[in-house]
């Protein structure tokens, strides 16, 4: 049986924009898994062609409520993506995760 089960549905209204709606249930309270119900939406929008933005929000799960933010920039063999997660915690609790990623296309 699985420990999370997921489901999501996506709207591309056109090619620069991009929204989805995402449900996660878990079945235990182990390490980064919760019983409790978290429904997310979030979007993507391009307002050049090599440069997404992102924003997203979810509620539910042992956080309540997150705020998410992130952008990339996209070259001809390389992606570099930069998110924030949990803006909201920066006024509660007064912490801000932050991740960098890059990717390599051939």
């Amino acid at each position: 049986m699985p420990t999370k089960f997921r489901a999501g549905i996506m709207y591309q209204a056109n090619k620069d924009l991009m929204i989805e709606f995402d449900w996660v249930k878990g079945n235990n309270n182990l390490p980064s898994n919760t019983s409790e119900h978290i429904f997310s939406l979030g979007a993507e929008y391009y307002p050049v062609y090599f440069l997404p933005l992102r924003a997203g929000a979810s509620i539910g799960g042992p956080e309540d409520w997150t705020v998410s933010c992130g952008s990339g920039v996209r070259f001809k063999n390389v992606v570099i993506d930069a998110a924030a997660y949990g803006l909201n915690n920066i006024f509660s609790d007064k912490r801000l995760s932050f991740g960098i990623s890059g990717k390599l296309l051939f």
